[in-house]
This record gives C-alpha cells, structure tokens and sequence, in this order.
C-alpha cells in the first residue's frame, strides 16, 4: 500500500482519505441524508461544510447535491 506525504493510504492516482476523517464524515453524510442538513452542525450553508482532518494536515470540503428523491427517513419508503 501507497502513502502520502502525511502517511494516509492512497492509491495509485495518489488519492486517499485517512480513516480518522472518514469516522468524521459519515455522520455528516447522514444528516445530509435526512434532509437535515448541515447548518446544524456546523456548517456554511444546508450542503456544505468544510472539515479539517483530525492531525491538522488536510482540510476538505464537503458538498452535498440534493438529488429530489424520497426521504428514507421520513416520507414513505418502506410502505
């Protein structure tokens, strides 16, 4: 396996993302993913926000793009 300059596993196109900021990014994807949005924790806006990775080496930008289907969560999915 690949690493970067800051030690996180890439692959051969020289991309990666460390596990510590994916643990970071999965409830943010989740309150996207409920229709929440991010304004609630922290972000700039409903679809965006920026996360810098738990070591301080790599900051990202989170950009989220409603798609106009059925929320999971609350509309009737399941039924």
């Amino acid at each position: 396996m690949r690493k970067s300059t800051n030690g996180c596993p890439i692959n051969d196109q020289g991309f990666g993302i460390c596990s510590k900021t994916m643990m970071m990014l999965l409830p943010l994807m989740e309150a996207v993913q409920n229709g929440e949005g991010l304004t609630k924790v922290g972000g700039d806006d409903k679809y965006s926000k920026v996360i810098v990775c738990p070591d301080g080496c790599v900051m990202f930008r989170l950009t989220a793009k409603p798609l106009g289907n059925e929320n999971c969560f609350t509309g009737k999915f399941f039924d």
